[in-house]
C-alpha cells in the first residue's frame, strides 16, 4: 500500500461518509462560560462546515489552543468536526504536530471510569460507514506511523474501533 494513494483514498472516504449538512446545532460540550474552551469552541466553529476548515485558520484564529477542541465539543459536534482532525493528520502529518496526534488520541478508548459514558456517548453516533472509516484511518495509522502513537494508545484504540465496525 503506497503511502500517497492511503491518505487520497482516505481523503475521499472521509468525505463520502461524512456529510457536510446538517451541522450540529450545539458546539459546546456544555453551556459556554465566557472565555473558557467551551466558549471557543462556540466562537470559531459556530459557522464552518468540517470540510472548510485549515490548519492554517485553527493555528491562527483558534483563541486557544488548537489540539484540545474535540474534547470541548459536544458529542454531536465531535461526530462532525473528527474527520477535519483525520484530514488534517492525512494531509499534513509532519506539519500538523499536536494536531495530527488528536486525531488518534480522540480515538483511544478512555481507562478513566468516570470518562466512559461520555466517551461512549461521543463513540455510538458514528454510522457503521463512519466506524469504518475511523478504523481505516486508525490502520493507515498504524501501518506508516505506528512508532510514533504506541504511547498514545494506538492498540487499544485500534482494538476498540475493530470490535465496533
Amino acid at each position: 500500500m503506497e503511502t500517497r494513494n492511503s491518505e487520497e483514498t482516505l481523503l475521499h472516504e472521509l468525505d463520502r461518509v461524512f456529510p457536510v449538512e446538517p451541522k450540529p446545532a450545539i458546539l459546546p460540550g456544555r453551556q459556554s462560560c465566557g472565555g473558557d474552551e467551551y466558549g471557543y469552541v462556540e466562537e470559531f466553529f459556530h459557522d464552518l462546515a468540517w470540510n472548510e476548515i485549515t490548519l492554517e485558520d485553527l493555528r491562527d484564529r483558534y483563541p486557544g489552543p488548537p489540539d484540545t477542541c474535540l474534547y470541548f465539543m459536544s458529542a454531536q459536534a465531535f461526530r462532525y468536526f473528527l474527520p477535519t482532525y483525520l484530514a488534517f493528520f492525512l494531509r499534513s502529518w509532519g506539519e500538523a504536530d499536536s494536531i495530527a496526534d488528536t486525531a488518534v488520541y480522540a480515538l483511544v478508548p478512555t481507562s478513566d471510569e468516570r470518562l466512559r459514558d461520555w466517551q461512549a456517548t461521543r463513540f455510538e453516533q458514528f454510522s457503521l460507514a463512519q466506524r469504518k472509516t475511523i478504523l481505516n484511518f486508525l490502520k493507515f495509522v498504524e501501518l506508516n506511523y505506528k512508532d510514533h502513537y504506541t504511547f498514545f494508545g494506538l492498540t487499544e484504540a485500534l482494538n476498540y474501533w475493530e470490535s465496533n465496525a
